[in-house]
């Protein structure tokens, strides 16, 4: 069942679309190959699957609880209270997470990628509020003994009382009679913002951990960025979530494809794959390096050299090193229209 939140001429309304397996009905036979009867009409049993029936339900959303079934045709006219799809392939694709579900280990569903991290995410959000504390009480205090405040009298009560901004935070009055302290003091304290954001980068790593990333990955101090090339050089945990991830999206990509291939009966057997771009996880100078280093080695020639770092198709790669080579001429023409 798909759940859908729409709103209409100011009613909140949930729609259900619901996908479910539809049998064909077949007579029931005997023995003997008679179809069975009862009160003169056939007996009919469940038959092969022939499609996929999809409902369609509208529920008006009274409060935050209630909701009472409302007719769908009148409200939303556009759509079709049933239709029965003759397809055996599922008309849509579940995707779910790498990580194992161990909340429920007979559940073929995934888990949300922090759900094992709910309690460092809790601790991150006190930690984050620890240094926001630490900035509001550590802000300068000086002491001043209270002969040194000024004194007004109080209209209402007749009372001296005393003058001072209420929201001056800086200056704090002490009543003492001791005159070695009668002295105005700094008793500002020294800020542990070293220490909290220490305590903040200990929780990333581990909530790096606990979500299939490697250490670091989320930083909290010097601005650090992981590079594409740490990413595979580590060998990384990082790298190999986004692998499994990868693989989960190929399927379920592949699966919709089938789908629609299905629905619109084309009726061909090409098989489908998916290849991921990984521009987002290659650093282009370390490729280019490898190249070079293969190149000048002699372990390839200057076309895979060309192909491998600039993505050339082979004829391209040949023309690009005859240039190179001097073998042939440049084409200026050419060359400008390229550029252009």
């Amino acid at each position: 069942a798909f759940i859908d939140h729409r709103v209409k001429n100011g009613k909140k309304y949930t729609r259900v679309e619901t996908h479910r397996k539809h049998y064909s009905e077949v007579p029931l036979l005997d023995a003997d190959g008679n179809m069975v009867l009862k009160d003169g009409l056939p007996v009919m049993k469940q038959g092969k699957q022939d499609g996929y029936l999809i409902t369609n339900e509208l529920f008006e959303k009274i409060d935050g609880e209630t909701f009472t079934k409302s007719d769908l045709v009148s409200v939303f006219p556009e759509l079709i209270p049933e239709t029965l799809v003759p397809t055996a392939t599922p008309l849509f694709v579940y995707i779910k997470t790498p990580s194992a579900n161990n909340y429920d280990f007979e559940s073929p569903l995934g888990i949300s990628t922090f759900a094992n991290a709910i309690d460092t995410i809790q601790a991150l959000d006190i930690a984050f509020d620890g240094l926001n504390s630490e900035i509001l009480l550590g802000k300068k205090r000086i002491i001043v003994p209270t002969s040194a405040i000024k004194k007004v009298t109080d209209t209402t009560t007749g009372k001296q009382v005393r003058y001072f901004d209420p929201s001056d935070e800086i200056y704090q009055a002490l009543d003492i009679d001791d005159a070695e302290k009668l002295k105005i003091q700094d008793n500002s304290v020294e800020l542990r913002v070293e220490e909290i954001k220490l305590a903040i980068q200990t929780l990333l790593d581990i909530l790096s951990m606990q979500c299939g990333l490697s250490q670091g990955t989320l930083s909290y101090k010097d601005g650090e960025v992981k590079t594409a090339t740490e990413v595979i050089s580590e060998n990384s945990k990082t790298f190999k979530t986004k692998q499994d991830y990868e693989n989960e999206l190929a399927d379920g990509i592949v699966g919709l494809m089938e789908a629609i291939r299905e629905v619109q009966k084309l009726g061909t057997s090409t098989e489908y794959s998916v290849m991921f771009s990984d521009s987002i996880i290659q650093d282009r100078d370390s490729n280019a390096l490898y190249w070079q280093n293969r190149y000048a080695s002699g372990t390839c020639t200057l076309e895979q050299a060309l192909m491998g770092m600039d993505g050339l198709s082979e004829a391209d790669a040949k023309k690009q090193a005859s240039i190179i080579l001097g073998l042939a001429p440049v084409n200026t023409e050419e060359t400008n229209r390229d550029a252009e």
